[in-house]
């Protein structure tokens, strides 16, 4: 889906509820006794954008193409954020109903409501504040699945209220679409389930980079696509994360390296030959496919973020597609870079391929020093029209996304992935 088209949608939704919200409210009403009488059409924005949370984390594939995860979990969050202003607002103005009239009165919806509101408001104070807190993911995520409990709480104190019969049907379909994303979620749970992955080789490459090779069910893929991994160590699942699918779609098995970075990175040295894990791929749009036949392919890598390349040169190897590209990968030191011997293998194989390496805390080094910068690399480069892809820390990727884009660089011309949740 277009993120466009899923954007219109949302506005459109708001729009609706709104008028009905309005359409409920006494013609007659002023000042505070109109703010409090929003109430409920608050309430149901709130809802509302609750369900968009599911909705946009729901790893449905076809999305793919159009809607990228680094967008979507931006739009996740700003949804988020939103929702809880709404459901926020809901609660000031009931207790201001129940300071400026008959006091508070604890019903059965009010219950319903009060859990409702307090596991949202944990989730999404969470969600804000877990980096600065210091949580681990695990934890975070964890607390962060308490919405799936906080919004058929909220459906049952607000549904079915009302003067009218749109409430009603707001309640059914805002039910049935939740039942229809738990269903989806538990159908791909169950099919992960039954078909484990196993690991087969577990390969460090550098001081705190692994290579974890898996076997299992074919995964037809593109080239710089991801997957969602859990890994099932000594009888403990972990949660999922997401990792670049690094090997080629031609090899019969799934490559990742993962670099130790997270409270769960930090254990991949940990795992072992035999242990088992589950695979849900592939996601993501960032793949050469993508780019134009005919242009140059400029990659950009930053640390880790040469993963995806790496998939993609593999594949370009294997199938024998010798397009011309210009690798940069910038990283602090040499004692960072991966897949040496690969690489030269690969300046050696393609007739028009360049590595050129940009070390930011490395004195000694005899080449390009320091942060990349687009007109630091244009020299390199036979003219700016190009197909480009970054893949890096997420500042470092940014930064580069406005370089081009002040260079006039066509949007579409423009590919990134970015993995910051």
């Amino acid at each position: 889906m277009q993120r466009s088209v899923f954007i219109a949608a949302v506005i459109l939704l708001v729009l609706y509820i709104i008028a009905l919200g309005l359409d409920a409210i006494p013609v007659h009403q002023t000042g505070l006794d109109l703010a409090i009488s929003s109430h409920r059409l608050f309430a149901w924005l709130g809802l509302a954008f609750l369900l968009i949370q599911f909705i946009l984390s729901a790893r449905i594939k076809s999305w793919e193409i159009n809607y990228s995860l680094d967008r979507r979990l931006a739009d996740h969050r700003r949804f988020g954020q939103i929702g809880v202003t709404f459901l926020f607002l809901h609660v000031a103005l009931i207790l201001t109903q129940d300071i400026t009239g008959a006091g508070f009165i604890l019903t059965t919806p009010r219950i319903w409501g009060i859990a409702a509101f307090v596991l949202v408001m944990t989730a999404g104070a969470m969600a804000s504040l877990h980096k600065r807190l210091g949580v681990r993911y695990e934890t975070w995520k964890s607390v962060h699945l308490l919405t799936y409990l906080g919004f058929p709480l909220a459906l049952l104190h607000v549904w079915p209220v009302g003067p009218t019969g749109q409430w009603y049907w707001m309640g059914l379909g805002a039910t049935l679409g939740f039942f229809v994303l738990l269903v989806h979620r538990g159908v791909s749970i169950y099919q992960l389930r039954r078909q484990p992955y196993e690991v087969v080789d577990v390969q460090r490459e550098n001081a705190d980079t692994w290579t974890l090779s898996f076997s299992g069910k074919r995964v037809h893929y593109n080239p710089g696509q991801f997957g969602h991994f859990q890994l099932i160590r000594e009888g403990r699942r972990s949660a999922s994360h997401p990792f670049t699918l690094a090997s080629s779609p031609t090899e019969s098995k799934i490559r990742i390296t993962p670099k130790e970075s997270g409270d769960f990175t930090k254990t991949i040295g940990d795992t072992r030959i035999g242990d088992r894990a589950y695979i849900d791929a592939p996601f993501g749009s960032f793949t050469y496919h993508q780019a134009s036949r005919h242009l140059l392919l400029v990659f950009i890598a930053g640390g880790i973020g040469i993963t995806p390349f790496m998939s993609m040169l593999r594949h370009m190897k294997a199938q024998g597609i010798d397009r011309p590209v210009r690798l940069f990968w910038a990283n602090k030191h040499e004692r960072n870079l991966l897949f040496d011997e690969e690489l030269a293998e690969m300046e050696a194989h393609f007739s028009d391929f360049r590595i050129i390496h940009f070390m930011s805390e490395q004195p000694d080094w005899m080449g390009e020093s320091g942060h990349i910068h687009i007109t630091r690399i244009q020299p390199y480069l036979p003219s700016m029209d190009c197909e480009y892809f970054l893949c890096g820390p997420p500042p470092m990727t940014r930064a580069l996304e406005s370089q081009l884009r002040e260079m006039r660089i066509p949007r579409q011309r423009i590919h990134r992935e970015i993995f910051e949740l």
